[in-house]
């Protein structure tokens, strides 16, 4: 099943990036910093998200943990956009990223 996600990420020169994800079950935010590493590696390092919990009535809420982080093979396609692979989870997943002006 193909599900639609839209994925705002922000870079800063300092080192920080912020992201914010829609889809269908709602919003969801997280930051951290990042780096850029050998082999077009980014390395993504959670340090924050939102939602902190889920709650589904009338069981109550549950914590959402967050991985620390993660590592994206990249390949830029132009000068505003570049692919990238998650190569820390092995899921397969591809996505593009179009600089927005």
């Amino acid at each position: 099943m193909k599900m639609a996600v839209t994925i705002q990420i922000v870079f800063t020169p300092q080192g920080t990036y912020s992201e914010l994800d829609r889809s269908y079950v709602g919003l969801t935010q997280e930051t951290g910093n990042y780096l850029l590493m050998a082999n077009n590696i980014l390395r993504l390092v959670v340090t924050n998200w939102s939602p902190k919990q889920q709650c589904i009535p009338p069981t109550g809420c549950v914590p959402i943990r967050k991985p620390t982080g993660s590592a994206l093979q990249y390949k830029f396609t132009s000068a505003t956009a570049f692919l990238a692979h998650d190569v820390t989870f092995g899921n397969g997943m591809t996505l593009t990223y179009h600089r927005v002006q």
